[in-house]
This record gives C-alpha cells, structure tokens and sequence, in this order.
C-alpha cells in the first residue's frame, strides 16, 4: 500500500511540474506573438505616415533583416492591406544587396556593425530603417522603437528621414516619444 501512495505521489507530482512548465511556455509564446503583432502593425502604420519618393515598383516592400517572428504578422497584414495603391510584400533578407528594392527595412537586431552597414544602403536608396535597439534612432535610424513604462512607443529621427527623402506626417511626429532633427 505504501508503495502505491508513493508512485500516485510522484505522478501527481511530476504532472504538476509538466503542467506548469507547459503553462510557463505557452504564456512566453504568447506574450511573444503579441510583441511580434503590435511591431508589425506599427511598422504598417508607419508606411500610412510617410510621403514616399515616387518609385517605379508596384509593389511596397517591407523587409525584415533576418530572420525574426515579426514576418508573419506581417504577412497577414500584407494580404489585407496596400500602401498608396501597391500591393505589399514581406521579405525576409541576410545579404546587403538584397536591400536596394526595399521601402522599409525592420532591423530587430543590436549589432552596431550590422547597423552601420545597414544605414549605408539605406541612405543610398531612400529606404526607411526601423530598429529597435536603444540609441539606434540618434545613430541614423529613421525610426527606433523602445519601451516607455512596459508600452511599445517609437522615435524619429527626422533629420535622417528627410535626408532620404521620406517626409513624416505632422501626426506621426507628435506621435513619437521623442523627435531627433
């Protein structure tokens, strides 16, 4: 009999911890998707509240650096929606001559080497950089997103946009926590 109470003992028990460890994972994924979503819709919005150089594309190209959750939100989006008329498509890119048919490019990375390269290319094609990595929108990135009190908020560099001929809507700059110029 004492055995039997041991063994349903270590079955509850090992069941406990399965079914914590399991309830642990599933929230980090979730909270993760929900990081991935809010990004993709704000990246989105943004291409709303530029005016963009005339392009002869007819598509709208978002591009992520890498490989990154945030691509299919984004996709999902891109199926929905257009911007000025274009059909939109996500790209996800590992070559830096990839980026030249980009209109925004998401840089989720914190690699000032990478970033430095990066902001090259996109200074040359008029392309909108976002990153999220804190001192990326003071070191050219034309839009950086960063944490204020547990919310997702985002800053421009507005000097870096116009620069590349990209114009922000009076709105989005009053949206953005702060305004590099």
């Amino acid at each position: 009999m004492k055995k039997t109470n041991i063994n349903i003992a270590r079955y509850v028990i090992i069941s406990f911890v399965l079914l914590v460890s399991l309830r642990i994972n599933l929230i980090s994924q979730s909270e993760s998707a929900t990081l991935e979503n809010v990004l993709s819709v704000y990246i989105y919005n943004f291409s709303k509240y530029i005016e963009w150089p005339p392009s002869q594309s007819d598509k709208f190209n978002i591009c992520i650096w890498g490989e990154n959750k945030i691509i299919s939100p984004l996709e999902v989006i891109a199926k929905k929606e257009t911007v000025n008329g274009k059909e939109i498509e996500v790209k996800e890119l590992n070559k830096l001559n990839e980026i030249e048919k980009c209109n925004i490019l998401f840089y989720p990375g914190n690699n000032i080497r990478v970033f430095s390269r990066l902001i090259d290319f996109a200074n040359e094609k008029a392309i909108l950089l976002i990153t999220n990595s804190e001192g990326f929108a003071e070191k050219g990135a034309g839009i950086n997103f960063i944490k204020v009190e547990d919310k997702i908020k985002f800053e421009i560099n507005k000097r870096v946009l116009e620069k590349n001929k990209l114009i922000p809507n009076s709105r989005l700059l009053s949206l953005a926590v702060n305004v590099y110029e």
